[in-house]
């Protein structure tokens, strides 16, 4: 399993321990990010889509745990994104640098990430987002590890069951 796989599963974490601890027992979560730009007039149809997917969750047995990630690299054109960042253009390049003859373009939807294709399809996301929630994942739990200091607090993340691929890999846990 990828670094991506791997950090996508700490998102997962984090939005299914603050997004509501019951249903995530019921639901698969599921890890849809769009790459978009206020730059780019392809966009708003599929910045549409996710908002759909995120407020009616409509797949069976998927929560949907959608980011929404303005790439920079249409900021040279005359305007800048207000919401973009380098960040969101290096995570799609590194998604593109995984996937055969895989380019960056906006706006590119990419669930779990492993599968991308055009934002705005949606017959496509359905597809891809039902599929994704047979797919086995390592169960991450997320624990208080020490008193509150403040208003700070010690997190203890701990993976189990996860592929033999996991092993010896980096992950990076992104917290809403």
């Amino acid at each position: 399993m990828s670094k991506q796989r791997m950090s996508i599963i700490l998102v997962f974490l984090a939005a299914t321990v603050w997004g509501g601890v019951a249903e995530a027992s019921e639901r698969q979560p599921v890890l849809v990010e769009l790459f978009t730009s206020e730059g780019c007039s392809s966009c708003p149809p599929a910045d549409a889509l996710l908002a759909r997917l995120d407020v009616t969750q409509p797949i069976r047995g998927a929560r949907v745990i959608s980011l929404d990630e303005h790439v920079d690299y249409w900021n040279g054109l005359g305007w800048r994104d207000p919401w973009s960042a380098a960040q969101f253009t290096r995570r799609q390049n590194r998604y593109a640098s995984t996937s055969d003859g895989a380019s960056v373009y906006t706006p590119e939807m990419v669930v779990n990430g492993e599968t991308g294709f055009v934002g705005s399809n949606a017959a496509r996301a359905r597809e891809v987002i039902a599929s994704a929630t047979h797919a086995p994942q390592a169960v991450v739990t997320l624990a208080r590890a020490g008193a509150l200091l403040g208003n700070a607090v010690s997190l203890s993340i701990g993976i189990t069951q996860a592929p033999v691929s996991f092993r010896g890999q980096v992950a990076e846990a992104w917290l809403p």
